[in-house]
């Protein structure tokens, strides 16, 4: 049987709809989430950073004393926050290559990643990348994003537990590019005021991308969720080529450094 003039409208009508329903769902509502979470007080965004920390990392176990060493290597890096976090590095025991920022404050190290590098340098510009994503609100905005609808909805209606019984693993966030290359460059501006080797980006880069090709990491979580390590060298050399800086000695967080290799 032919459809009549007017189904066929109604088809179309119901088509657009659906259309519009899949854009809202899948560009509208991260963006609508992305703008919720950087309207969120630092109070409230403590609180959920809190839940987070102790819901991820008890599933790892601590090492306290690299945990001890590594907060008061960051502390000797004196950051400091715009925001007012409270900084504490976690060392967790793990084989896997990675190390995740937490919103508010928490930065967890995977103690695979801290045996692979070579010096202070390359722990200084993991720390600084971090550092960036939590001062930028990259790893709260990462996390409305990705659980967009149903974290608009829990958020209105004060679901805090929920949102984060919903995040499994926020070391599989994915940053978006331009929230990764921000960090970077972010990391590197606070490097060079203090003046570290930028070369330590580099140093972390390369140790990153020679891991790839280790036979017991097939699944490189690192680069997985910090995507296009060929390209952020790119762009990192193109910084430290445009960009002098003065190094200065930091005798302090290499005799840290080294403890924190020894353990």
């Amino acid at each position: 049987m032919a459809l009549t003039r007017g189904t066929k409208k109604i088809f179309k009508l119901l088509a657009i709809i659906a259309a519009f329903a899949v854009f809202a769902y899948i560009v509208i509502l991260p963006w609508v989430a992305e703008r919720i979470a950087g309207m969120i007080p630092v109070s409230l965004e403590k609180q959920l950073g809190s839940i987070m920390y102790d819901g991820l990392v008890s599933g790892y176990k601590v090492d306290k004393e690299k945990s001890n060493l590594a907060n008061d290597f960051f502390n000797a890096m004196d950051y400091g926050s715009e925001k007012g976090y409270e900084y504490n590095i976690t060392v967790v025991r793990s084989r896997e290559v990675n190390a995740f920022a937490i919103p508010a404050g928490d930065i967890v190290v995977y103690s695979n990643l801290l045996d692979k590098m070579q010096d202070y340098n390359e722990f200084v510009a993991l720390l600084s990348h971090e550092y960036a994503h939590i001062e930028k609100r990259h790893s709260l905005k990462a996390i409305f994003r990705e659980l967009s609808g149903y974290v608009v909805i829990s958020f209105m209606f004060g679901g805090w537990a929920d949102i984060v019984h919903n995040v499994q693993s926020l070391g599989s966030l994915q940053y978006s590019r331009k929230a990764e290359k921000e960090a970077d460059i972010y990391g590197l501006e606070m490097m060079r005021e203090q003046g570290y080797n930028l070369d330590g980006m580099l140093q972390l880069m390369n140790t990153l991308k020679s891991d790839e090709s280790d036979d017991e990491s097939k699944v490189f979580e690192f680069a997985s969720t910090h995507p296009l390590l060929k390209s952020r060298i790119k762009y990192i050399n193109k910084y430290i080529d445009e960009h002098a800086f003065q190094q200065r000695a930091h005798y302090t967080l290499d005799s840290i450094w080294t403890l924190i290799k020894e353990e």
